[in-house]
């Protein structure tokens, strides 16, 4: 059965990992010996296609293997792999024994980390696999407790990802390890990469003392903000109102450029609220932050356009209508010609906007 599982074609498919793992789960239970006989002197844990990568194994019938064998025999399981042949293979066979033993917790994993020298990178990634998304914090004290370079990074990223799903506040804490100023500035993007239902304020919280950490560093405009760019796309509608609230008055990004990343996001997932948003504070929107909101009224304009018309004849007189009703007037040039267009534009120059 073993063999018929790891043929490719045989048309069990993903399922075939699951099939491995219950049936010499059940053969180790029934006859130990004749089932250890059989993968000793059998190809089966040495020989399987397909098999590049840590996910790739993993999610083969190998891997299947692997865990039934831990269950009931980890010791031989230990020293299959590492009497195994020198290579990827066995580098990948290490970070599934480890990662696979960390999923019984840091107590249980150490152990084998100690017990392959000569596989320490290996395994150090299979245990963060595993350790990264239960137990944050160990993961790190591992990572740290390692000299620079190899994949060291990667697995920082790892981590803290992992952190940001799981607990915000506690990947906040986790930053202060990390001594590198640049390095720190990355990890702070994972974590927000990962706070994708994060509570709202707890992104926020995030978000401004890492910007105005960078800002109490001499760090200006895209410098000091640029970091949050790239997780404003996971972000719940509520952690992005919570940002643009903030981002309005942040000195150090004088031209705004978080305001305007933020909000554009936030336009395109919920229009409506963006648009409430912006009616309450129009007052405290200037000729330059109603500039930088530009790309967000654009979109509005092109996907609501009857709806943002009843909306500026609502707005005070002001910036935010006058950008608002350029935006509009750009989009109807066809119908009301160019003079609709300069005429908006007319109350944008004369606030001597560098956005418009």
């Amino acid at each position: 059965m073993l063999e018929l599982i790891k043929q490719e074609g045989n048309g069990i498919g993903s399922a075939g990992e699951h099939i491995a793992e219950a049936w010499l789960d059940r053969w180790l239970q029934l006859d130990a010996p004749a089932a250890l006989k059989y993968l000793e002197e059998s190809t089966f844990l040495a020989d399987l296609p397909g098999v590049r990568s840590m996910s790739s194994i993993s999610q083969s019938p190998l891997g299947g293997a692997f865990r039934a064998l831990l269950r009931h025999r980890p010791e031989w399981l230990r020293t299959m792999v590492v009497e195994m042949e020198p290579g990827p293979r066995r580098n990948i066979a290490a970070q599934i024994l480890i990662g696979h033993a960390a999923r019984g917790g840091i107590a249980q994993a150490q152990p084998y980390l100690a017990d392959f020298p000569h596989l320490r990178e290996a395994a150090l990634i299979g245990y963060v696999h595993e350790a990264a998304a239960s137990d944050p914090t160990s993961a790190l004290d591992a990572v740290l407790a390692e000299p620079p370079g190899g994949s060291r990074e990667e697995l920082l990223t790892e981590i803290f990802t992992a952190a940001g799903a799981r607990d915000l506040a506690l990947g906040r804490g986790m930053l202060d390890r990390i001594e590198d100023p640049a390095l720190r500035v990355q990890m702070a993007a994972s974590l927000l990469s990962g706070a994708e239902r994060g509570d709202p304020q707890e992104t926020v919280n995030l978000v401004r003392e890492e910007s105005e950490r960078l800002a109490a560093a001499g760090k200006q405009g895209p410098d000091a903000v640029s970091w949050v760019r790239s997780g404003l796309n996971n972000l719940t509608a509520e952690s992005l109102e919570g940002i643009a609230d903030w981002a309005t008055d942040f000195a150090a990004d004088p031209d705004r450029a978080l305001l305007a990343d933020v909000t554009r996001v936030w336009a395109s997932r919920d229009a409506a609220k963006f648009q409430a948003w912006l009616s309450t504070n129009a007052s405290r929107l200037d000729p330059i932050v109603t500039g930088k909101l530009r790309y967000a009224l654009d979109d509005m304009a092109a996907n609501r356009l009857p709806l943002m018309k009843e909306w500026i004849a609502t707005l005070p007189e002001g910036p935010l209508r006058n950008q608002a009703q350029f935006r509009v007037s750009l989009r109807t040039t066809a119908d009301g010609g160019l003079a609709s267009a300069q005429a908006a534009y007319r109350p944008l120059a004369d606030s001597d906007t560098t956005g418009a």
